[in-house]
């Protein structure tokens, strides 16, 4: 991971890799006080995406969620995208978890091991 402060700017990025035989996850979150291309991201609908592509959202433990993933039989990729803190554009938190080879629901199950509630306080506190 790493974090940098320049003047009113901040950003913070940590990322860890899973791997267990052919299984893969990658988890990430970002933490910045700048705009970024994440709200766009998180603006994606279903008329957006390809035939290939499933995209549902939901609440989960009290967050918006939003899961993209391979509709093809046999695939199981995706990315699971969750604004922790901030709204739009604007300042703000998002954790992201990528898979391969691991089912959809399995994916949802290890993202909601992470502490959720945890991480959106240390991002307020980080963009104070």
């Amino acid at each position: 991971g790493m974090a940098m402060s320049m003047g009113s700017m901040k950003m913070a990025n940590a990322m860890r890799e899973y791997r267990n035989k052919d299984k893969k996850i990658i988890v990430a979150v970002t933490i910045t006080s700048s705009e970024t291309t994440l709200g766009k991201i998180e603006k994606i609908s279903k008329k957006d995406a390809p035939d290939n592509v499933k995209i549902v959202t939901k609440k989960v433990n009290g967050f918006t969620l939003k899961q993209v993933y391979a509709k093809e039989r046999g695939k199981q990729n995706g990315t699971i995208l969750i604004r922790l803190y901030g709204k739009d554009d604007a300042k703000g938190a998002v954790f992201m978890l990528n898979y391969e080879n691991v089912p959809d629901k399995e994916a949802l199950s290890i993202a909601k091991k992470f502490n959720w509630k945890g991480i959106k306080k240390l991002a307020a506190d980080f963009l104070k």
